[in-house]
Protein backbone atom coordinates (compact mmCIF):
# COMPACT_ATOMS: atom_id res chain seq x y z
CA UNK A 1 0.00 0.00 0.00
CA UNK A 2 1.87 3.29 -0.62
CA UNK A 3 0.87 6.46 1.59
CA UNK A 4 0.14 9.74 0.99
CA UNK A 5 3.01 10.63 3.19
CA UNK A 6 5.22 9.06 1.15
CA UNK A 7 4.18 10.37 -2.34
CA UNK A 8 4.06 13.76 -1.31
CA UNK A 9 7.45 13.48 0.08
CA UNK A 10 8.85 12.21 -3.07
CA UNK A 11 7.11 14.97 -4.90
CA UNK A 12 8.27 17.57 -2.69
CA UNK A 13 12.25 16.50 -3.38
CA UNK A 14 11.37 16.65 -7.05
CA UNK A 15 13.27 20.01 -8.86
CA UNK A 16 11.16 21.82 -11.64
CA UNK A 17 13.27 19.80 -13.78
CA UNK A 18 11.47 16.35 -12.34
CA UNK A 19 14.92 15.18 -11.21
CA UNK A 20 15.42 14.86 -7.69
CA UNK A 21 16.42 18.48 -5.97
CA UNK A 22 18.84 16.93 -3.68
CA UNK A 23 21.80 14.89 -5.92
CA UNK A 24 23.26 12.03 -4.54
CA UNK A 25 27.10 11.14 -5.23
CA UNK A 26 27.70 9.82 -8.98
CA UNK A 27 24.76 11.44 -9.98
CA UNK A 28 24.34 14.82 -12.38
CA UNK A 29 21.80 16.49 -13.84
CA UNK A 30 23.06 17.79 -17.52
CA UNK A 31 21.72 21.00 -19.56
CA UNK A 32 21.59 21.79 -22.91
CA UNK A 33 22.66 25.52 -23.48
CA UNK A 34 22.68 25.84 -26.78
CA UNK A 35 26.19 25.79 -29.50
CA UNK A 36 28.76 24.36 -26.46
CA UNK A 37 27.18 25.55 -23.44
CA UNK A 38 26.33 23.03 -20.77
CA UNK A 39 25.02 23.12 -17.29
CA UNK A 40 25.90 20.37 -14.96
CA UNK A 41 25.00 19.83 -11.86
CA UNK A 42 26.51 17.63 -9.36
CA UNK A 43 26.07 17.10 -5.13
CA UNK A 44 28.40 19.75 -4.60
CA UNK A 45 28.94 22.10 -7.29
CA UNK A 46 26.83 23.79 -10.21
CA UNK A 47 29.42 23.64 -13.38
CA UNK A 48 28.70 25.78 -16.61
CA UNK A 49 30.71 25.39 -19.72
CA UNK A 50 31.57 27.74 -22.46
CA UNK A 51 27.81 29.54 -21.94
CA UNK A 52 27.09 31.75 -25.11
CA UNK A 53 23.42 33.78 -25.90
CA UNK A 54 23.71 33.74 -29.74
CA UNK A 55 20.36 35.67 -29.36
CA UNK A 56 18.63 37.77 -27.05
CA UNK A 57 15.64 35.33 -25.32
CA UNK A 58 12.38 35.85 -26.11
CA UNK A 59 11.10 34.52 -23.24
CA UNK A 60 12.77 35.26 -19.32
CA UNK A 61 15.57 33.00 -19.14
CA UNK A 62 15.73 29.94 -17.32
CA UNK A 63 17.46 26.61 -17.30
CA UNK A 64 13.95 24.68 -18.68
CA UNK A 65 14.58 27.23 -22.26
CA UNK A 66 18.48 26.78 -21.82
CA UNK A 67 19.78 29.91 -20.52
CA UNK A 68 21.05 31.32 -17.26
CA UNK A 69 19.16 33.71 -15.43
CA UNK A 70 21.56 34.14 -11.95
CA UNK A 71 18.54 34.29 -9.78
CA UNK A 72 17.96 30.75 -10.75
CA UNK A 73 21.23 29.52 -9.49
CA UNK A 74 22.26 32.33 -6.55
CA UNK A 75 22.12 29.95 -3.94
CA UNK A 76 24.35 27.32 -5.50
CA UNK A 77 28.22 27.04 -5.79
CA UNK A 78 28.76 27.49 -9.10
CA UNK A 79 32.08 27.12 -10.81
CA UNK A 80 32.05 29.12 -14.90
CA UNK A 81 34.42 27.10 -17.51
CA UNK A 82 35.41 29.14 -20.11
CA UNK A 83 37.79 27.00 -23.11
CA UNK A 84 38.82 30.21 -24.93
CA UNK A 85 38.00 33.59 -26.08
CA UNK A 86 35.98 33.32 -29.20
CA UNK A 87 32.26 34.78 -29.14
CA UNK A 88 30.65 31.55 -29.52
CA UNK A 89 32.36 29.90 -26.28
CA UNK A 90 32.84 33.32 -23.95
CA UNK A 91 29.94 35.76 -23.54
CA UNK A 92 31.02 38.49 -21.35
CA UNK A 93 27.57 38.37 -19.71
CA UNK A 94 29.14 35.86 -17.14
CA UNK A 95 30.93 38.11 -15.50
CA UNK A 96 27.66 39.53 -14.20
CA UNK A 97 26.76 36.71 -12.99
CA UNK A 98 28.70 37.49 -9.58
CA UNK A 99 26.63 40.29 -8.35
CA UNK A 100 23.80 37.65 -8.17
CA UNK A 101 25.28 34.45 -7.06
CA UNK A 102 26.96 34.60 -3.67
CA UNK A 103 29.59 31.68 -4.55
CA UNK A 104 30.63 31.44 -7.63
CA UNK A 105 34.35 31.16 -9.50
CA UNK A 106 35.47 31.35 -12.69
CA UNK A 107 37.76 29.24 -14.55
CA UNK A 108 39.48 30.82 -18.10
CA UNK A 109 41.72 28.64 -20.50
CA UNK A 110 43.60 31.75 -21.34
CA UNK A 111 45.45 34.41 -19.64
CA UNK A 112 41.67 36.51 -19.70
CA UNK A 113 42.34 38.84 -17.05
CA UNK A 114 39.44 39.46 -15.58
CA UNK A 115 39.55 40.40 -12.39
CA UNK A 116 38.48 38.54 -9.08
CA UNK A 117 36.71 35.42 -8.56
CA UNK A 118 38.55 34.14 -11.41
CA UNK A 119 41.93 31.56 -12.05
CA UNK A 120 43.66 31.92 -16.17
CA UNK A 121 45.11 28.97 -17.06
CA UNK A 122 48.78 28.78 -18.69
CA UNK A 123 49.50 27.75 -22.12
CA UNK A 124 51.07 24.50 -20.95
CA UNK A 125 48.96 21.60 -18.59
CA UNK A 126 47.34 22.60 -15.39
CA UNK A 127 46.45 20.79 -12.67
CA UNK A 128 44.11 22.19 -9.34
CA UNK A 129 42.14 21.25 -6.82
CA UNK A 130 39.13 23.76 -5.59
CA UNK A 131 38.05 22.19 -2.34
CA UNK A 132 37.10 18.65 -3.45
CA UNK A 133 37.00 19.95 -7.43
CA UNK A 134 39.90 18.35 -9.47
CA UNK A 135 40.32 19.96 -12.93
CA UNK A 136 42.74 19.34 -14.91
CA UNK A 137 43.54 20.83 -18.68
CA UNK A 138 45.06 20.12 -22.19
CA UNK A 139 45.64 22.91 -24.59
CA UNK A 140 45.59 23.41 -28.14
CA UNK A 141 46.32 26.56 -30.55
CA UNK A 142 44.11 25.29 -33.14
CA UNK A 143 42.46 28.08 -33.71
CA UNK A 144 45.15 30.47 -33.70
CA UNK A 145 44.48 31.73 -30.23
CA UNK A 146 45.25 29.84 -27.11
CA UNK A 147 42.43 27.43 -25.33
CA UNK A 148 41.79 24.76 -22.90
CA UNK A 149 40.00 21.91 -22.61
CA UNK A 150 38.87 21.19 -18.69
CA UNK A 151 39.07 17.20 -17.22
CA UNK A 152 37.05 17.42 -13.81
CA UNK A 153 36.55 15.09 -11.46
CA UNK A 154 33.98 15.63 -8.45
CA UNK A 155 31.60 14.03 -6.18
CA UNK A 156 32.11 10.63 -8.12
CA UNK A 157 32.24 12.18 -11.59
CA UNK A 158 34.55 12.02 -14.10
CA UNK A 159 33.45 14.54 -17.10
CA UNK A 160 35.77 15.98 -19.91
CA UNK A 161 34.98 19.24 -21.93
CA UNK A 162 36.35 20.09 -25.40
CA UNK A 163 35.93 23.30 -26.11
CA UNK A 164 36.70 23.37 -29.38
CA UNK A 165 39.35 20.65 -28.74
CA UNK A 166 39.09 18.91 -32.26
CA UNK A 167 41.05 17.55 -35.23
CA UNK A 168 39.45 19.09 -38.30
CA UNK A 169 39.48 17.34 -41.17
CA UNK A 170 42.38 14.39 -41.90
CA UNK A 171 44.81 13.60 -41.59
CA UNK A 172 45.55 13.25 -37.65
CA UNK A 173 47.72 15.82 -35.90
CA UNK A 174 50.30 14.66 -33.61
CA UNK A 175 49.09 17.54 -31.17
CA UNK A 176 45.49 16.24 -31.29
CA UNK A 177 46.45 12.72 -30.62
CA UNK A 178 49.04 13.08 -28.02
CA UNK A 179 46.28 15.40 -25.60
CA UNK A 180 44.14 12.25 -25.99
CA UNK A 181 45.88 9.78 -25.24
CA UNK A 182 47.47 11.92 -21.67
CA UNK A 183 43.52 12.25 -21.16
CA UNK A 184 42.83 8.68 -21.63
CA UNK A 185 46.00 7.56 -19.26
CA UNK A 186 44.83 9.86 -16.46
CA UNK A 187 41.00 9.02 -16.57
CA UNK A 188 40.52 5.85 -17.13
CA UNK A 189 36.57 5.57 -16.87
CA UNK A 190 34.99 8.96 -17.83
CA UNK A 191 31.36 9.50 -17.33
CA UNK A 192 30.60 11.99 -20.04
CA UNK A 193 32.26 13.89 -22.79
CA UNK A 194 31.29 17.37 -24.23
CA UNK A 195 32.85 17.13 -28.14
CA UNK A 196 32.35 18.50 -31.35
CA UNK A 197 31.42 17.17 -34.43
CA UNK A 198 33.89 18.41 -36.63
CA UNK A 199 36.83 17.24 -34.91
CA UNK A 200 37.49 13.17 -35.56
CA UNK A 201 34.89 12.59 -32.81
CA UNK A 202 34.67 8.33 -33.73
CA UNK A 203 38.39 8.86 -32.81
CA UNK A 204 37.79 10.77 -29.45
CA UNK A 205 35.37 8.35 -28.66
CA UNK A 206 37.45 5.16 -29.51
CA UNK A 207 40.49 6.53 -27.41
CA UNK A 208 38.50 7.98 -23.92
CA UNK A 209 35.58 5.33 -24.22
CA UNK A 210 33.23 7.40 -22.02
CA UNK A 211 29.99 5.82 -20.93
CA UNK A 212 28.18 8.72 -22.54
CA UNK A 213 29.13 11.27 -25.12
CA UNK A 214 27.06 14.45 -26.00
CA UNK A 215 27.85 16.19 -29.34
CA UNK A 216 28.02 19.78 -29.57
CA UNK A 217 29.45 23.28 -31.54
CA UNK A 218 25.88 23.02 -33.64
CA UNK A 219 23.24 25.49 -32.67
CA UNK A 220 20.43 25.71 -34.94
CA UNK A 221 22.29 22.17 -37.16
CA UNK A 222 21.20 19.77 -33.90
CA UNK A 223 20.20 17.58 -36.47
CA UNK A 224 24.02 17.04 -36.79
CA UNK A 225 23.79 15.26 -32.74
CA UNK A 226 21.70 12.67 -34.26
CA UNK A 227 23.14 12.04 -37.18
CA UNK A 228 26.13 11.44 -35.04
CA UNK A 229 24.31 9.12 -32.65
CA UNK A 230 23.37 6.81 -35.50
CA UNK A 231 26.97 7.23 -37.23
CA UNK A 232 28.07 5.62 -33.75
CA UNK A 233 25.47 3.11 -33.56
CA UNK A 234 26.39 1.72 -37.11
CA UNK A 235 30.12 1.85 -35.81
CA UNK A 236 29.94 -0.01 -32.88
CA UNK A 237 31.26 3.04 -30.92
CA UNK A 238 32.01 2.36 -27.19
CA UNK A 239 29.77 5.26 -26.28
CA UNK A 240 26.04 5.89 -25.67
CA UNK A 241 25.27 9.28 -27.44
CA UNK A 242 22.91 11.65 -26.34
CA UNK A 243 21.77 13.90 -28.73
CA UNK A 244 20.64 17.37 -27.84
CA UNK A 245 17.12 18.31 -29.84
CA UNK A 246 17.12 21.79 -28.69
CA UNK A 247 18.20 24.48 -25.70
CA UNK A 248 17.16 23.79 -22.38
CA UNK A 249 17.06 19.71 -23.19
CA UNK A 250 17.86 17.95 -19.69
CA UNK A 251 19.17 14.37 -19.08
CA UNK A 252 19.48 12.79 -15.47
CA UNK A 253 22.56 10.85 -14.76
CA UNK A 254 22.06 8.07 -12.10
CA UNK A 255 23.18 4.51 -11.63
CA UNK A 256 25.41 5.13 -14.42
CA UNK A 257 22.13 5.45 -17.00
CA UNK A 258 21.08 8.64 -18.76
CA UNK A 259 17.68 9.79 -18.20
CA UNK A 260 15.76 12.44 -20.33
Amino acid sequence: MIHLAAVMSLVLSMSATGHPEHLEEKEAVVWYLGHSGWAIETQSRFLIFDYWEETEPTEPRALANGHIDPQEIRDKKVVVFVSHGHRDHFDPRILEWKETVTDIKYIFGWKAEKGSDTIDCDFEREEMDLAGLKIRTIVHDNDQIPESAFLVELDGLTIFHSGDHGNGPPPLKDGFIDNLDYIAKIAPAIDMIFIPTWGEESFVVEKLRPKFTFPMHDIGREHNYKEFADRAEREKLPTKVIAAEKQGDHFFYTNGKMKK
